[in-house]
Formats: C-alpha cells, sequence, structure tokens
C-alpha cells in the first residue's frame, strides 16, 4: 500500500510540473492542472498494480501499464475543461514522457 502512494505522489508532482513547463499543452485553471495530474497520476499507479496482479511477465505489465496509461491521458485532456492544445507533436512527446514516467517509477517502486 505504501508503494501504492508513493507511485501515486511521485507521479502526480511530476505530471504537474511536466504540465506547467510545457508550451505545447496550456492549462486555463490551477484547479485543472492539479486535476488532471492527480487522475494521471492514480490511474497510473492502480494500472500498474493491476498488471502487476493480472500478468506474470514484466514486459508484457509494462507494456500494458503503459498502453493504458497514454490512453488515459489523452482521455484526461480531452475530457478536463481549460486544456488547450497548441502543437499534436508536442503533446504527443508529453503523452510519452508522461508513459515513461510511469513504467519507470512503476519499476523502481514495488508494492509489498
Amino acid at each position: 500500500m505504501c508503494g501504492f502512494l508513493l507511485r501515486v505522489v511521485a507521479l502526480g508532482l511530476f505530471y504537474f510540473f511536466l504540465f506547467d513547463a510545457t508550451s505545447s499543452l496550456h492549462i486555463v485553471t490551477l484547479g485543472g492542472q492539479i486535476l488532471g495530474s492527480s487522475i494521471i497520476a492514480l490511474a497510473a499507479a492502480l494500472l500498474h498494480t493491476a498488471g502487476k496482479k493480472i500478468f506474470a511477465r514484466k514486459s508484457i505489465r509494462v507494456v500494458f501499464a503503459t498502453f493504458c496509461t497514454a490512453v488515459i491521458t489523452y482521455l484526461t485532456i480531452k475530457v478536463l475543461p481549460g486544456y488547450i492544445i497548441s502543437d499534436i507533436a508536442g503533446t504527443t512527446l508529453v503523452i510519452l514522457q508522461i508513459c515513461l514516467a510511469a513504467a519507470i517509477i512503476g519499476l523502481l517502486i514495488e508494492d509489498r
């Protein structure tokens, strides 16, 4: 449980600062930025934990969590109000950075 919570907090902080630093994705309100980063972080941590319970091989687990994190990130950006995409290539790079961070944090921080 502590590993899950640590993953959520670490990913949430990383996503918050990543959204703040990027110029291809503008977020109008601070509340939308906090909500979006926390939704994506919670989903990524939950997908890692669920993938660990479902799949035995680590490579399949990482691919499953990465793909689902990318889909949830895209849906969060499209559904939440206040997210303005100014550059599609830059936004794709941001989504790839989000998936890479989720995979690395998921491999480094394990549940007990």
